[in-house]
């Protein structure tokens, strides 16, 4: 009985490994992959471009913090990190710095990239580095016109999923309204402002705070639609809502000039 009992108590040692094996590759398998999307920087030397560069970050982010394998980095945790350390975004174009804070950060991967605007059409461009090799993992970009940029971007962000075998869920640009995404609602919303067609830009910032009430841009851009309509009294409503609800906002200088501009054409009731 005794090379039985040994055989068995063997099967179960084995098995017990093999059980410790599986829990341990399944717990790694289960483990989500962090990854840092830093904001593009705006090389167009245009300011109204630094919403694109911000929201297509927004936008890829978002995107990605729907796989159950991926765990986003919280934007202020980066913006944090880059005053902690004295960077900029523009530093974050070179490599070695884009690695270092991917690596304080704890992340696995991190997305850096930027915009330019050559003529008529931007360039989008996008590259992932992976932290603990330091090796670029994947790359790529697109081009369009500015009215043209939700397709364009979402073009891109399938593109880099799918290069990071992350499947994505496919959305029809012209389908955007039932898509609880903040991020999409505000890129659309600029495609509209770059087409003229300020109407309907004001309507998607519109869904864009009421997804994410903690949006300054929505309402800084919703208030530069209601001046290119001439409709002064409703763009000083919202930039004045704006300075008094995001007080450490970085458009705050922004809102000021816009502030004063909006006075200039409005004219007093007798």
């Amino acid at each position: 009985m005794a090379p039985y009992h040994n055989k068995s108590a063997f099967f179960c040692l084995v098995a017990s490994l093999l059980l410790c094996a599986v829990g341990v590759a399944g717990t790694k398998n289960l483990s989500p992959s962090i990854i840092c999307v830093a904001p593009l920087n705006n090389n167009t030397g245009d300011k109204q471009y630094d919403a694109l560069a911000e929201g297509f970050a927004d936008m890829l982010a978002t995107t990605l913090s729907e796989q159950k394998a991926v765990k986003v980095v919280e934007r202020q945790r980066l913006s944090d990190l880059l005053k902690e350390q004295k960077l900029s975004l523009l530093g974050l174009t070179d490599p070695a710095t884009a690695v270092k804070v991917g690596k304080l950060l704890k992340a696995d991967r991190i997305f850096v990239g930027g915009i330019t605007k050559p003529k008529e059409e931007f360039i989008i461009n996008v590259h992932a580095y992976e932290i603990e090799t330091a090796r670029l993992v994947t790359s790529d970009q697109i081009q369009g016109k500015p009215e043209e940029i939700v397709p364009a971007a979402y073009n891109l962000v399938n593109k880099l999923c799918k290069k990071l075998n992350l499947q994505l869920k496919p959305i029809d640009p012209n389908d955007i309204d039932r898509n609880p995404n903040a991020s999409l609602h505000f890129i659309r919303g600029l495609g509209f402002y770059y087409s003229g067609n300020f109407d309907n830009a004001i309507v998607e910032f519109m869904k864009t705070q009421d997804l994410d009430p903690t949006s300054d841009k929505a309402g800084y851009w919703m208030a530069l639609c209601f001046m290119e309509a001439n409709e002064y009294r409703h763009a000083l409503i919202e930039l004045k809502d704006l300075l008094d609800r995001f007080p450490k906002s970085s458009l705050q200088q922004d809102t000021q000039e816009k502030i004063t501009i909006c006075k200039k054409y409005i004219v007093p009731k007798q």
